[in-house]
This record gives C-alpha cells, structure tokens and sequence, in this order.
C-alpha cells in the first residue's frame, strides 16, 4: 500500500491509497484526513496496516510519521 500525504489532485487536505496486487488487481482511493506535514509518499505493507486499524479503537486514528524511511506511530485520535 502506497499512502500519499498531503494535497490531494484536487487540492485538498488528504490521504491517498493506492494498492497493486499482482493477482488481485489494482486500487486508488483518496480518504479525507488532516495533514500538517510537507507531503510525503509513504509504502505500508497492507496486512501490517490492516492488523493496526484492527486494533485500534474507535472511527479515527492519528498517524505520526517522522520520515518516510523511519516508523509510524498509530494511535486512537483523542
């Protein structure tokens, strides 16, 4: 899973995903979020990511991420 961080094509605050799977086929989907950052590309294993959320209680999550090659941090958004 690729996650793009920042301004979206249309211009607004948001996250992008976008998803190749060989066998499966490919995904692009752009979800509203706040972002403060510089925008960032960032690749995420899609199990890992989807184990995260999983976990993670309530709607909404905070993600912090430090740089694209460091680890991110997964919170509940308070």
């Amino acid at each position: 899973v690729r996650l793009s961080l920042g301004a979206t094509d249309g211009g607004e605050g948001g996250i992008r995903l976008a998803v190749n799977a060989p066998d499966l086929g490919d995904a692009d989907d752009t979800v509203p979020a706040a972002y403060d950052g510089d925008p960032m590309e960032v690749g995420l294993n899609g199990t890992y990511l989807a184990e995260m959320l999983r976990y993670v209680p309530g709607d909404e999550v905070v993600m912090r991420f430090a740089a694209p090659e460091r680890a991110m941090t997964v919170d509940p958004a308070t």
